[in-house]
């Protein structure tokens, strides 16, 4: 089971090697109550032997007495047999270390490896159940032309097996 919890290892290792990683109390920040406040923040997901994510960020604000951690300008890899299987935008997000969920918000967009890409107000990633979750506005669009606009929608991290909640396929 992927475990969330190794991304503050893997924070703390990253960050050790800069001086981007400060204490909050030394500053007036515009997150009150972060513990800590890292610039160019990178966190990493992985199984027993493989990585399957990466997520950086300008800047992120964390909470450890509520295993939270607040991101702004995310960019997300998704990795799959150790390439990379879909890229992920959006303005902010929230990491939940605790639930093991993933949620970007403003302006997210997903580009999978297969040209399949996903327009939407935010999602939801579920690590252990490896789905992508919203209840916002969708637009999918494939290589071939075909695009469907719905609201709502379930699916897998390279778009390949989706579910929209309500919809409708626009030639």
């Amino acid at each position: 089971m992927r475990k969330l919890s190794l991304i503050f290892m893997a924070i703390m290792l990253h960050c050790s090697k800069s001086d981007s990683f400060y204490l909050v109390k030394d500053m007036a920040e515009k997150m009150d109550g972060a513990n800590a406040v890292v610039r160019n923040f990178t966190a990493l997901g992985y199984t027993a032997k493989d990585k399957v994510w990466e997520l950086i960020a300008d800047e992120a604000y964390m909470y450890s007495d509520t295993d939270l951690t607040y991101v702004f300008t995310v960019d997300l890899d998704y990795y799959k047999n150790g390439k990379k299987s879909t890229k992920v935008y959006g303005n902010k997000g929230l990491l939940n270390n605790r639930e093991g969920t993933l949620r970007i918000d403003e302006e997210v967009r997903v580009f999978s490896s297969n040209g399949r890409k996903l327009y939407t107000d935010y999602l939801t990633w579920y690590d252990k159940e490896q789905v992508l979750d919203t209840d916002a506005p969708v637009t999918i669009t494939f290589p071939e032309g075909d695009v469907i606009k719905g609201v709502g929608m379930r699916a897998d991290q390279k778009l390949e097996k989706w579910v929209l909640k309500s919809g409708r396929a626009v030639h």
